[in-house]
């Protein structure tokens, strides 16, 4: 299991990878806004997800209630920013190092 983060100017997340998945953590943030290409999927699932009190309002942006697992890491950064995005390279350890690099054991 991988301990990994999205940070930016406006929000942090944090999950552990395993199995191909991303377990987001309870406390991360999410972006409220999401961009016009943001899939009609994910907006369902977020919808889903605060109406069920997963996801509640924090004021400046939404903040996961509890773990969740979602499918992919590319899933879970397009739930957290708001818009289309590649997990592999938004997620990253402490050190700054992507996932995709993580798995490719690239050192570059």
């Amino acid at each position: 299991m991988l301990r990994l983060y999205i940070k930016t100017l406006k929000l942090a997340a944090e999950g552990n990878y395993f199995e191909g998945k991303i377990e987001i953590l309870e406390g991360s943030e999410l972006k409220k806004e999401i961009s016009a290409s943001f899939p009609k999927s994910m907006i369902e699932k977020r919808e889903y997800l605060i109406q069920n009190g997963i996801i509640k309002d924090n004021g400046q942006n939404y903040i996961f209630t509890e773990n969740y697992i979602s499918k992919s890491p590319s899933e879970a950064s397009n739930m957290i920013l708001g818009t289309s995005s590649n997990g592999m390279l938004y997620w990253k350890n402490k050190d700054g190092k992507s996932l995709g690099k993580l798995i490719l054991n690239d050192d570059e």
